[in-house]
């Protein structure tokens, strides 16, 4: 039994809640002569949760029912019918024990099947992922709050009330009012009638059709006496002659007598409105219509165009972009917003990316603005698969646009992020994420780190070792869940432990010179041991900047030679390396091993021009020749960065999946430009926090979305407790 309550505001559900405890109270009275409904058996129907019930169904989760909820509202229902003892009861029947047994069983079937439902949920496992929505099916049918009270509510009748038939009679009126959701549905029809606008004639004479723009629109010229506003009805002549209803749009222009367009709606007049099918009409003559006067088809359509109707597709739409010349400007379109348009049985997406000022010239210089938006094709939303599938081709030109309804949101643990007012979320392919390399891009404070430390809590759980080259302490605080630092602090002990003469190391082969031998060593040993199986530690945290490595820069002279440290690129391309040299020992692999993460990659993995000396310029590089190597060994990264200009290009280009965070420098806007064209890389700039551009493999969507990331907390709450997303 489903309720729609996706109409009703939240105030207006907390109105209705009211009114049926109100409406309890007075059952009560009518039922057993008390307002306050008695305890024991008499009460039972009242206080066995149908006050939480309400308060469930209309104010807690009134859009969707979680295994948790069931799980809960299960439990309670038990609770209830362990406390009602009616083995004990003296007047008892075996009817009444028969109906405590069937409510009690079907209790514990939904508290089993809600448990099952949890335990399986694994998305990293398909076959656990695949039973988990077996039981989460089967909760949909008998998990949901009214489903359980009903069995609950009918027991109570049968064993407590059927020798009298006033009780009997008033709660089961009780009954059908909650669970068929009356209430609800006379509120709506009171706001809807109380939208209705009286009319004293049925058809009236607005003006005559002075233009068709096949397909769809008519310019209407309309006489002084009439004022037809958006969303009124209109009798007119489609372009195929024939009768036609149309709902007013907007007005283009003045030349006697107002201009008025209107779109026509795919609707044919059957012999249901003879009435209003005249001569006139195919002549060119253009009627207003009451909207009573039309079917409840017609009219939901109206409805809906009244609600989320924006404009109408216009010239220069492509197969990939489409442009809007928009109709209305009090709807909250913006940068992000996500429209829909009908093509071929299905509603396809759209994501709006820009816009801009057109004009067109009219009769005798009258001149008509409006606004084009432009907006991105993401697809048509599949519900099986929880994403985005392609269309290859374009709507219809003068097309309605529509905004997608706006939805409630849904945090789903499995998602990155969702697009802009919709609970539509993006998936990431670990795997693919990690293999074909990954950039995240975004000026100071964006929100970049928050988004790589929550990826990389995704890979830790995917089973992937993590090596963080991080020179704050925000990943070991971020991250101290997962973080053994023994193995770094055993590390760091040792190179310390150098003897202080390395820097008096004076070798003929330079290579040899110095500590970085032993440093090499070190580094291998403790990565060797790391990246065994045997090692159940999935993180580690290197802060390049703490180790002091001699390395001898130059042939001895007189017994001398020149020695300098190993900077933050050298070391970091010394681990890089060093890495992909255990992995290489083992077979080549499509399966990802070991996930690197460059931290404020500018300063580790810099650009030729930017490189401090030589040294970094050749560390740069052998850190960008062992990434371009490492897929075939399982060795992947992720590229963190608020100067993209800064970092080495050669890295940055095998980098697959891009998230990028808002920028302002336009060398980082040029480069994006390969990525996500032109119209998504000129929106950069204007992104709100937690809000990023996504593109690549890693992607479930197959072209570049704005998402809105997730909230870090909401993140933490439901990935750190293992609980169902969304979908569950």
């Amino acid at each position: 039994m489903k309720r729609r309550t996706h109409s009703i505001s939240q105030s207006s559900r907390l109105v209705i809640f009211l009114l049926y405890i109100g409406g309890l109270f007075v059952a009560s009275w009518l039922a057993s002569g008390s307002i306050i409904p008695p305890l024991g058996t008499e009460g039972f129907w009242f206080y066995s949760s149908l006050p939480a019930l309400l308060l469930v169904i209309l104010l807690v989760t009134p859009f969707f029912s979680r295994p948790v909820d069931s799980l809960s509202f299960a439990i309670a229902a038990l609770i209830a019918l362990l406390v009602a003892d009616i083995w004990s009861a003296d007047a008892t029947t075996s009817l009444d024990r028969m109906m405590w047994v069937i409510a009690l069983s079907f209790s514990i079937f939904v508290v089993l099947m809600s448990m099952l439902s949890i335990v399986f949920y694994d998305p990293n496992r398909e076959q656990g992922s695949q039973l988990s929505k077996i039981f989460y099916k089967t909760l949909k049918i008998f998990g949901s709050p009214e489903s359980i009270y009903t069995v609950i509510f009918i027991f109570a009748l049968v064993a407590f009330h059927r020798d009298s038939t006033r009780e009997f009679i008033v709660l089961g009126i009780v009954w059908l009012f909650i669970v068929f959701a009356l209430l609800e549905k006379l509120w709506r029809y009171v706001v809807r009638i109380a939208k209705i606008q009286p009319k004293t004639e049925q058809t009236t004479y607005i003006g005559k059709i002075v233009a068709h723009k096949s397909p769809n629109i008519i310019l209407v010229n309309v006489i002084p006496e009439q004022d037809v506003k958006f969303g009124d009805l209109i009798l007119a002549r489609n372009e195929q002659g024939k009768h036609g209803i149309a709902i007013a749009l907007d007005y283009t222009g003045y030349n006697f007598g107002r201009w008025l367009r209107a779109y026509h709606l795919d609707f044919d007049l059957n012999k249901d409105y003879a009435h209003l099918k005249t001569a006139s009409v195919l002549a060119g003559n253009v009627y207003s219509i009451m909207l009573e006067e039309v079917d409840d088809n017609i009219r939901r359509c109206i409805e809906d165009m009244e609600s989320r109707f924006i404009g109408i597709v216009s010239a220069g739409t492509t197969t990939e972009e489409l442009k809007i010349e928009l109709v209305r400007n009090d709807t909250s379109i913006q940068q992000g917003s996500v429209l829909e348009v009908r093509y071929g049985g299905e509603n396809i997406d759209y994501q709006v990316i820009d816009g801009i000022t057109q004009e067109e010239v009219l009769y005798k210089k009258n001149s008509y603005g409006y606004i084009c938006a432009t907006a991105r094709k993401i697809g048509y939303w599949s519900e099986d698969s929880e994403r985005y599938n392609s269309i290859p081709w374009l709507p219809q030109l003068n097309q309605a646009v529509m905004l997608k309804p706006v939805q409630e949101q849904k945090f789903n643990v499995d998602n990155i992020g969702h697009l802009h007012n919709t609970n539509h979320g993006v998936r990431l392919d670990l795997n693919k994420l990690i293999t074909h390399n990954t950039a995240i891009l975004g000026v100071l404070g964006s929100g970049k780190s928050l988004l790589s430390i929550e990826i990389v809590e995704r890979i830790i759980k995917f089973g992937v070792k993590v090596i963080c080259i991080d020179s704050t302490p925000q990943y070991s605080e971020q991250l101290s869940d997962y973080y053994d630092k023994t193995e770094d602090e055993l590390l760091i002990e040792e190179i310390e432990a150098f003897d202080s003469s390395a820097k008096e190391n004076c070798q003929s082969n330079p290579e040899e010179g110095g500590s970085i031998q032993k440093f090499r060593k070190s580094l291998e040993n403790s990565f060797s041991n790391f990246l065994s199986t045997s090692n159940n530690n999935m993180l580690r945290i290197i802060d390049p900047s703490i180790f002091e490595v001699w390395r001898q820069d130059s042939k001895i002279f007189d017994g001398k030679a020149a020695m300098i440290t190993l900077s933050s690129s050298e070391v970091t391309d010394e681990i890089t390396s060093i890495v992909l040299q255990l992995l290489k020992a083992e077979n080549m692999t499509d399966e990802a091993k070991c996930c690197i993460v460059y931290e404020e990659a500018h300063s580790l993995i810099p650009e030729w021009n930017s490189a401090v000396n030589f040294a970094d310029q050749r560390a740069a590089l052998g850190t960008a020749r062992a990434v371009m190597q490492g897929r075939k060994f399982g060795l992947g990264c992720i590229i963190v960065t608020q100067r993209t200009a800064n970092v080495a290009k050669s890295i940055l280009s095998q980098c697959n999946t891009i998230f990028c965070l808002r920028v302002f420098d336009n060398t980082a806007k040029e480069y994006l430009e390969n990525y996500f064209g032109g119209d998504y890389a000129s929106s950069l700039s204007s992104l709100d926090d937690r809000h990023a551009i996504l593109s690549g493999l890693a992607s479930s969507c197959q072209v570049p979305v704005q998402i809105k990331l997730n909230e870090r907390d909401d993140f933490i709450e439901m990935f750190h407790s293992n609980q169902i997303g969304s979908e569950q």
